[in-house]
């Protein structure tokens, strides 16, 4: 077996450290190679590679000192994620070079938390910040990697991929969605349906309404877990959101419900920036002869980019997609109010999938 003797010493002047480095699956600590053992230490200050883990069980993360390049988790089992760093999950060196960011173990937990965003490249202020690669499992969510610090500053290492089950995995159709016809799109970031839950700001989904003389999002806080529904006030107002669909409260109302007009409210709040595409369906789903139509508006930031009347019996509906900008926190509203005032038979489903 060839080994390889490096003495470097630590930056604080400390004693001198050997590393071994077996060409095959070596390590440099001392646990066995066969069960995953744990990735050595990087060198000190110049950084040596650290020990690669076993390919058996559950290996833990390098740590890398000053530079070095951590060993990495056990491929197998549940070993966290990450090549270099301090941090389970890698970041990169503590003073200077240092590559950052490795995978995550295979089936283990990606990230520097189980299950969360991998980490890439650490906070050298030389050297190249590497790209995480989230794991494929993981508490459910293997993650996608961030992009680290790369040469001569912050933010210049690329991010990198989500694994089988990233963060979003739980957030997005498990098939997929079919594009919006005649728009160029690379990534659903988003989908209505498939967000959907009873935690606000789960998927960075949020449910609530609007009055029309404030503008103001107001978030639903009676959540009927029997039913799947987001209501306010249930009993006093019609105003909710579901799944499916949408229902507001008017100033003509019915079944003892207080005449106030609410706007029933879906919001998106966006973790990307840039250009997004905002496609899906409207169409009603209570067709009833009381009913008179509803007002939909899709809202960017308090813009309206998109409004259309659906008339009472439209159980087809019609697709609709509308580019717009939008930032990290942008939010992006789907909204049904009463038309006229009058919220008989108003279930509407509005369908989103936000592209870039």
């Amino acid at each position: 077996m060839l080994e390889i003797r490096a003495r470097v010493s630590r930056r604080t002047g400390g004693a001198a450290l050997v590393c071994v480095l077996a060409l095959a699956l070596g390590a440099c600590d001392s646990n066995s190679k066969s069960v995953g053992g744990k990735g050595g230490a990087g060198g000190a200050a110049t950084g040596g590679p650290g020990g690669a883990a076993g390919s058996a069980a559950a290996g833990s993360a390098g740590r890398g000192e000053a530079g070095g390049i951590g060993g990495a988790g056990g491929v197998i089992g549940t070993g966290a994620g990450g090549l270099g760093g301090t941090a389970v999950g890698g970041a990169g060196g503590e003073v200077v070079g240092g590559a950052g960011g490795g995978a995550g173990g295979a089936t283990g937990a990606g990230g520097f938390m189980s299950g969360s965003a991998g980490a890439g490249g650490g906070p050298p202020a030389t050297g190249t910040g590497g790209a995480g690669t989230g794991g494929a499992g993981g508490a459910g969510a293997g993650g996608a990697g961030a992009g680290g610090a790369g040469a001569g500053g912050a933010k210049a290492g690329a991010a990198g991929a989500g694994g089988a089950s990233g963060p979003n995995a739980g957030c997005l159709p498990a098939n997929g969605a079919t594009p919006p016809p005649g728009v160029s799109v690379s990534e659903l970031l988003a989908d209505s349906r498939a967000g959907f839950s009873g935690t606000q700001g789960a998927c960075s989904w949020s449910y609530g309404y609007e009055l029309p003389a404030d503008s103001v999002f107001h978030p639903m806080t009676d959540w009927d877990a029997a039913s799947g529904i987001w209501r306010a006030a249930n009993g006093s107002y019609w105003t909710l959101v579901a799944v499916d669909y949408q229902h507001p409260n008017g100033t003509i109302t019915s079944g003892g419900r207080m005449a106030v007009e609410q706007w029933s409210v879906r919001r998106w709040t966006s973790t990307f920036a840039g250009t997004v595409t905002i496609a899906g369906i409207m169409r009603k789903v209570d067709t009833g002869a009381s009913g008179n139509g509803v007002d939909v508006r899709v809202v960017v930031d308090g813009s309206v980019v998109l409004m259309r009347f659906v008339a009472a019996g439209d159980a087809t509906g019609t697709s609709y997609a509308v580019t717009a900008h939008v930032n990290v926190g942008s939010t992006v509203d789907f909204v049904v109010d009463p038309h006229q005032g009058n919220d008989a038979q108003d279930s509407t489903a509005v369908s989103a999938d936000i592209w870039r």
